[in-house]
This record gives C-alpha cells, sequence and structure tokens, in this order.
C-alpha cells in the first residue's frame, strides 16, 4: 500500500489532499496535531519511520518548506519516492511599489525560494521524483478575506493526485 505524508493536513488543500487520498497510509503533519514544519528533522524521521513513498509538501511557515523539500531530499535522493511541493501562483506576479500593508511580498518571497529550491533539486539526476504544483488563489482560511475567484482545494488535490501518476509533469500552475 502506498504511504502518504502530508504536511498541513487538517485544513485547506492539505485536508483536500488527505480527504483524496484517505483510502491509503496517510501521516498527517500539522500544527493542530502537535507538529511543526519549523522543526523539519522531526518530520522527516517520521516520514522515514513510517516508510512513505509519497510526500506532500504543503505547510507554509516562512523558509520552513524549502528546509523540509532538501532535508528529505538527502534522504530520498536514491529512492524511487516522490515530492509533491505545494507554492503559489503569486511567484510570477509582477513585484509594484506598493506598501508592506496591501501585498504578502514575504509570503511571496518564501514561495519564490521553494520554487528556486525545487527547480535546483529538478535538475538533480536522481531516482526521487519531484514536482511542483503552483495554484492560484484558493478557497482556504489563509486566504478568506480576499475577493477574487478561488479554486476549490479539492481541485488543487486533484492536481497533486494527476502528478503523482504522470511524472513527466514536473511543474504545473493550476488558475482560474
Amino acid at each position: 500500500m502506498i504511504k502518504i505524508a502530508i504536511t498541513g493536513h487538517t485544513s485547506g488543500i492539505g485536508k483536500a489532499c488527505a480527504d483524496m487520498f484517505s483510502s491509503k497510509d496517510v501521516y498527517g503533519y500539522s500544527q493542530s496535531t502537535g507538529w511543526d514544519i519549523k522543526y523539519p528533522d522531526q518530520i522527516v524521521q517520521d516520514i522515514i519511520k513510517n516508510n512513505c513513498s509519497v510526500f506532500i509538501n504543503n505547510a507554509y511557515d516562512e523558509d520552513y518548506q524549502s528546509i523540509l523539500l532538501e532535508k528529505l531530499y538527502k534522504h530520498w535522493k536514491n529512492s524511487k519516492k516522490i515530492i509533491i511541493n505545494i507554492s503559489s501562483y503569486i511567484t510570477d506576479y509582477p513585484r509594484l511599489e506598493r506598501s508592506k500593508d496591501q501585498e504578502p511580498w514575504e509570503y511571496r518571497n518564501y514561495k519564490q525560494n521553494l520554487v528556486n529550491t525545487f527547480r535546483k533539486i529538478a535538475l538533480d539526476n536522481s531516482n526521487c521524483r519531484v514536482h511542483l504544483i503552483s495554484p492560484g488563489p484558493v478557497d482556504t482560511p489563509m486566504i478568506s478575506h480576499i475577493s477574487a475567484n478561488k479554486l476549490q482545494a479539492k481541485q488543487v488535490a486533484k492536481a497533486v493526485k494527476y502528478t503523482m501518476k504522470h511524472a513527466w509533469v514536473k511543474e504545473v500552475t493550476v488558475y482560474v
């Protein structure tokens, strides 16, 4: 049976992924269940201990998503495993001169670091597959205050499932 590890599995995109893969063994890593991506070594060790073969790197907290990718990839580099990273379409927005209060530039910069880390690893010749999904606005609690056309979290989960099945999909943007 496929064992899937997911960060942020109790809300938003992570929950939609956990629900989609509920027939599999799902290992969730969320603050609400006692896990914190600010401690990536603990999560990596648990993923390895549980012999997971897929990791959905979804939870966001500053640069820790990128650090988690690097640390797990180091362990999985020579294994036939899959890492799917959830970034954001915001990395493609041009940065205009605006006040810090009007735009989420810190979030954008951390997600851009995840994209850069992914692209560096994706060029590596390894057995571990790495993928990146960059959704546009998604109907999640994180951006409930923003008025925009939004994807449903389950649509992003469908993109994750598709990516898992198709090794040739490396980087994809999903947007309404």
